[in-house]
């Protein structure tokens, strides 16, 4: 039996840790909080997994990210080194992760709200937060995660490497700050589902204009926010909570809101709702200012609401409509008035065999009534790419690698160029592709913004306000008149005058172009432009959701997302491209497909040129860029020099290990980063620390392990051990 607390706690205890042991996640010690002497009890305990108090002498704190979704768990991590710094990250059901510093003064567990996000490989969905963990609770730092039933991993340094007194510092200001940041991000991923209680979390947006002592209110206005409250499973205190403040906004004439929002949870009660109304007395601190508040979190603008209502004008009253009678036989002629607005579905004699296959124009890319999401940054490709498979539609051709489904109609509606810009590309793309214009011209519809411009959605003259305009009613009706199958859309930032960077609006401007996918049976591709590169190195970013500008909440509406981005430096060596030939290709990958598998391996194209003559004689013309389909393959005899590279720098690596001694990359590496070793210098950077050098070093010992790499004949080597759990460990030994 594994005797981890035994063996790793007096340690921890030693760097100034106070530790507790835990049975799953959970304490098994009455009153731990405090910290009691039976947690030394060392022995007694030895099997047990090691919880890491916080709080105590040093202000301990652990951020626990809490996100299924991959990229927004990045997009968190890179926040939190922007913000507070890089401290020991733990992981255990990956890619969450936990980190740990410590604060400048004491302080109280914080968490942003709780979002209901996507998965990135899976069409479910998780609910994902951020928690900054602190006084009164802990931690596990060592032991078996009761989810994976693997080991927690520290996989750069571990708490053993750091005493408690050296944690990195950060302020609570800062950790305020960052808990406002990351609920803002979060906010790009997915939608709010919960409060967060507190702590509590960040409001999602200033409140326009309320005074929150405020205690009354209109029974309309107070209805409507309650409405957009959740109560799936609402903790017990915010429940009564909700009781309070809607008895001090309305009275007893609040009670029948009360029993409305109740019934949403899944334990309602309606005695107990009863108990706790009656018990309730005079209310004077809280009301309709608290219910707002609540609101606000979910997406209700009040003076936004107060605005439409003031501008709205009151209906007449409704007429009372009879039905009508044949007088022949009786029966009501036209609609029928039911007692409900619509029945209950029921799968009683539903035959699976009935289903029918999901309608894709071409395989993995474009289906009807969805909207495809192209993101790439300027100057890629990613109109031509984009016209080019549209075109291949129109042909019933295979393109990329795909296959076209269809011979279908095809309606490009480019918002940047003009008419004569688009009729030069099309001609060269068909000529790139052996296809025939006369072949496909009543299938291809052409559009150009300089002479239409098309604008689906605008701000309106209230705050928050958008409204979807009549083109997308024009949309749908050409989009029937004329059989389309596909609609292209270039680019989607000059369709509409909102905010890019306004979730909700966004979220709006996106789902106008699913109605006009759904309502017109055809699928709509999308052309959306990414986020600066830092750097320029974007290897992160291919086959990455994420990387789109602005709200998230395009990239939610979408079913299918693809991207564009240059070689990187690292591309280059893997297909032994030159430099001086980098910038001609390009990659395509899958980053969204929720309707299909995402496929891990890139698309490559190679950027050329075709010659559009001009004129009868055609001796004049230009030259107009295409993107090219070829097939590239890792270049053996580079994978051979690396080999011998990196046999190189762990002979280096050997001379940093103690005698006689098997000692962990990290420790190895630490000595590396600021040594002065010539054969290692040129994989530092500026401002080189050890867990640069150390995921360096990995890559090293993992490929020369994988490649058999020789390094043995100085005296020392490496090796690969498999634990239980089946996962790797790559050790450096000096002596055989």
């Amino acid at each position: 039996m594994t005797q981890t607390y035994k063996n790793f706690a007096p340690g921890l205890h030693g760097l100034g840790y106070d530790t507790t042991p835990v049975s799953g996640k959970a304490p098994i010690l009455a009153g731990w909080q405090h910290r009691p002497d039976t947690a030394l009890d060392y022995e007694q305990h030895a099997s047990r997994s090691i919880g890491v108090l916080l709080g105590g002498e040093h202000n301990l704190i652990a951020v626990d990210v809490d996100v299924m979704n991959p990229f927004a768990a990045n997009a968190v991590e890179k926040l939190i080194e922007d913000s507070l710094g890089q401290g020991p990250r733990r992981i255990g059901k990956a890619p969450k992760f936990l980190m740990v510093f410590k604060t400048d003064q004491p302080m109280r567990k914080i968490k942003t709200a709780v979002f209901n996000i996507e998965r990135a490989t899976a069409a479910t969905d998780d609910d994902g937060c951020v928690e900054v963990l602190a006084e009164g609770q802990q931690f596990v730092a060592s032991g078996i995660h009761p989810d994976t039933q693997r080991k927690y991993s520290w996989p750069d340094d571990s708490l053993m490497d750091w005493a408690a007194a050296d944690l990195p510092t950060v302020t609570v200001e800062d950790v305020m700050r960052f808990v406002e940041a990351a609920n803002n991000l979060l906010s790009n991923f997915g939608t709010p589902k919960r409060s967060a209680r507190e702590g509590g979390s960040v409001p999602s947006r200033a409140l326009s204009g309320l005074n929150l002592k405020d205690q009354s209110a209109p029974s309309d206005e107070i209805d409507i926010a309650v409405c957009h409250i959740p109560n799936e499973d609402v903790h017990y205190d915010d429940w009564v909570h909700m009781a309070h403040a809607l008895k001090g906004a309305l009275g007893d004439a609040g009670k029948d809101i009360f029993d409305r929002w109740s019934a949403r949870s899944p334990k309602n009660d309606t005695d107990q709702n009863d108990r706790v109304w009656q018990s309730i007395g005079d209310v004077t601190r809280v009301g309709a200012g608290s219910i707002f508040y609540m609101a606000d979190r979910y997406g209700f603008d009040l003076a936004a609401y107060r605005n439409e209502k003031r501008a709205t004008v009151t209906p007449p009253p409704a007429q009372s409509v009879q039905p009508q009678f044949d007088p022949d036989t009786g029966e009501i002629i036209g609609d029928e008035f039911d007692a409900e607005p619509f029945k209950i579905g029921r799968m009683a004699g539903f035959n699976p065999r009935s289903i029918k296959p999901r309608r894709w124009i071409m395989d993995g890319r474009y289906i009807r009534g969805k909207v495809t999401l192209t993101i790439a940054p300027p100057g890629v490709g990613k109109s031509t790419l984009t016209m080019m498979e549209a075109l291949a539609i129109a042909a019933g051709k295979d393109f990329g690698g795909k296959e076209t489904k269809i011979r279908g109609r095809v309606w490009i509606y480019n918002n940047e160029d003009d008419e004569e810009e688009l009729h030069r590309r099309l001609v060269a793309a068909c000529k790139s592709m052996g296809i025939e214009l006369a072949d496909i011209e009543d299938r291809l519809f052409v559009n150009s913004g300089e002479t239409q411009p098309l604008l689906v959605a605008r701000e309106g003259d209230r705050p928050s306000e958008t409204i979807i305009t009549d083109h997308v009613d024009h949309c749908i009706r050409h989009i029937k008149e004329n059989k389309i199958d596909i609609m292209l859309v270039d680019p989607f930032v000059e369709t509409h005058t909102v905010s890019e960077n306004a979730n909700d609006a966004m979220n709006r401007v996106a789902r106008a172009f699913r109605h006009i996918a759904q309502a017109g049976d055809c699928a709509v591709s999308l052309v959306h432009h990414s986020r600066k590169v830092g750097g320029g190195d974007t290897t992160s970013y291919a086959g990455n959701a994420d990387t789109s500008r602005g709200a998230g909440s395009v990239v939610g509406v979408a079913r299918v997302a693809q991207t564009i981005y240059p070689m990187t430096r690292k591309d280059a060596d893997k297909y032994n491209i030159e430099d001086e030939r980098m910038n001609r290709y390009v990659r395509l990958d899958d980053a969204k497909a929720n309707l299909s598998l995402v496929s891990s391996e890139a698309t490559w194209f190679e950027r050329q040129a075709e010659f559009v003559p001009h004129g009868t004689l055609g001796l004049s013309g230009d030259y107009v860029g295409v993107l090219k389909h070829v097939d590239l393959q890792p270049d053996e005899e580079a994978e051979s020099n690396r080999r011998d590279e990196y046999s190189l720098l762990l002979r280096t690596a050997w001379q940093y290990v103690d005698e006689d001694k098997e000692t962990t990359i990290y420790r190895v590496a630490r000595s590396m980063a600021w040594g002065e070793h010539s054969d290692f210098i040129q994989y530092r950077v500026e401002r080189s620390d050890a867990k640069t050098v150390s995921n360096t070093l990995k890559r090293m010992l993992k490929y020369a392990a994988e490649a058999d790499v020789e390094w043995a004949s100085q005296g020392g080597y490496c090796s690969i051990g498999i634990t239980p759990d089946g996962k790797k460990i790559y050790r450096i030994t000096r002596g055989i």
